[in-house]
């Protein structure tokens, strides 16, 4: 799966999903928000603070953050690709099922 986000007002058409590799379309959830939302240099995979709802119940066997969104075809020829970590673009890249607690 890869996701691209938007520094600013997120909405269905600047925020993009793709699972293996396939453009997801994307439709406003609960409520819709007109306040601008900055990348920030913490994240969280899932849900958000103070509310249990959206919880991720699941494994991630991968992690990769660029600096730049991800065209279709690049997420294409890259998502069974093997990285060292030190690909230009590459912020962070981990694998958190097989690094140690």
């Amino acid at each position: 799966m890869a996701a691209t986000f938007f520094n600013g007002v997120p909405d269905a058409t600047n925020n993009e999903l793709y699972i293996d590799g396939i453009k997801q379309n994307l439709v406003a959830g609960q409520e819709t928000t007109t306040a601008s939302r900055t990348v920030t240099s913490s994240a969280m995979i899932s849900g958000s603070i103070g509310t249990p709802h959206y919880k991720f119940n699941g494994r991630i066997g991968e992690l990769r953050i660029w600096n730049y969104p991800l065209s279709s075809s690049d997420i294409q020829e890259n998502m069974y690709r093997n990285f060292s970590g030190k690909e230009k673009g590459l912020v962070k890249f981990f694998r958190p099922c097989l690094e140690k607690s």
